[in-house]
C-alpha cells in the first residue's frame, strides 16, 4: 500500500509504483557540530599507552561468565603492549565505536602466547 514520508519538512506520498524524485540537497539539514574520527581522538587525549611498543594486535570478542553463562562483554580491538620502563607486557582490549577499556591486564612473564596460525 502506499503511505506518507516526511523529507525535508514537505509530505511525500509513496507506493509501490511511486516514480523516483531527485533530492533537493539545499533542504538537507547538516549536524550543528562535526565530530571527529575514533583515530583523532585517540592522537589528541592521552590513552594510558604512550611510550608502549604493540606487540601483537587483533579484532576479538570479549565474554565473561556470570549467572551460569558466558556474556559478551564488547567487541573491538585487543592489542599486547610493551613498556620498556617496566619491562612488563598488558593486554589491553578497547571496545569499538566508543573506544571504552574493557580489558586491562598485565601479562605474567611465563605465560607464553601463541595464535591459531602457529
Amino acid at each position: 500500500g502506499a503511505h506518507a514520508v516526511e523529507m525535508a519538512g514537505e509530505a511525500v506520498r509513496t507506493g509501490e509504483a511511486a516514480p523516483v524524485s531527485v533530492v533537493d540537497d539545499s533542504k538537507l539539514l547538516l549536524p550543528a557540530v562535526a565530530l571527529p574520527a575514533a583515530a583523532t581522538v585517540m592522537a589528541k587525549h592521552a590513552t594510558g599507552e604512550e611510550g608502549e611498543a604493540p606487540i601483537a594486535a587483533a579484532r576479538c570478542r570479549l565474554h565473561r561468565f556470570a549467572d551460569g553463562e558466558w556474556k559478551e562483554r564488547g567487541k573491538g580491538e585487543v592489542k599486547l603492549l610493551y613498556s620498556a620502563d617496566t619491562g612488563k607486557v598488558r593486554l589491553v582490549m578497547r571496545q569499538e565505536v566508543t573506544l571504552k577499556v574493557r580489558a586491562n591486564h598485565v601479562v605474567a612473564s611465563p605465560l607464553e602466547a601463541h595464535s591459531e596460525l602457529d
